[in-house]
């Protein structure tokens, strides 16, 4: 688990360390931004590791406001359109998993709606009476609505797709951050963990 202090203000005790944690997001966007401003300032070999590691700890420890910042709503790499783009570069993927559920969706739903249909006493094979019987939907189109919701949720939950989408989103909010958010960042560093001599 990635650790930072947080201070917080305690009565007639000064200030005192609290456990809080980054997000996957927040993580992948420090190390992204680690390694540019390593790169940066010029080091290679193993002293641009030890920098990226020192930097890395700079912004887990002292500047995790920018990070934050940088992904926030309102901030220049929003993590919801960080999602939209995931789930539009894995959309290809999406739609052939869903193809491949029809079969096993509709036996499910006819399943579902067949025994909603015969506990209310009506014929799951006509739709005449669903009006009657307060369904609002026929029998057809309910199970064609739950097909629809099976598929999009068996689709979302498959290790191929979840695999596409963490990756996409990883790699557009790295690259946002690094292009948008560096120099806060940087400057963060440079005052709040006096690296104003190697960065």
């Amino acid at each position: 688990m990635d650790i930072v202090f947080k201070k917080t203000r305690r009565r007639h005790m000064g200030v005192k360390r609290v456990w809080t944690t980054m997000d996957p997001q927040s993580r992948q966007m420090r190390g992204g931004l680690s390694i540019a401003m390593a790169e940066a300032s010029g080091a290679a070999g193993a002293e641009a590791a030890a920098l990226q590691a020192e930097i890395g700890k700079c912004l887990q420890m002292k500047c995790q406001r920018e990070v934050g910042k940088c992904k926030a709503s309102n901030g220049p790499c929003p993590q919801p359109a960080g999602r939209m783009v995931a789930r539009r570069a894995c959309r290809p993927i999406k739609q052939e998993l869903m193809a491949g559920l029809e079969e096993f969706c509709t036996g499910r739903a006819e399943r579902v709606v067949g025994l909603t249909f015969k506990a209310a006493g009506a014929n799951p094979q006509t739709d005449k009476l669903a009006d009657q019987l307060g369904f609002p939907q026929s029998y057809s189109e309910m199970v064609l609505g739950l097909v629809n919701k099976c598929r999009h949720s068996e689709a979302d939950n498959d290790p191929n797709y979840i695999n596409c989408f963490e990756t996409a989103l990883e790699k557009h909010m790295v690259s946002c951050a690094v292009e948008k958010c560096l120099a806060p960042a940087t400057n963060c560093a440079k005052t709040a963990c006096r690296m104003d001599g190697v960065l």
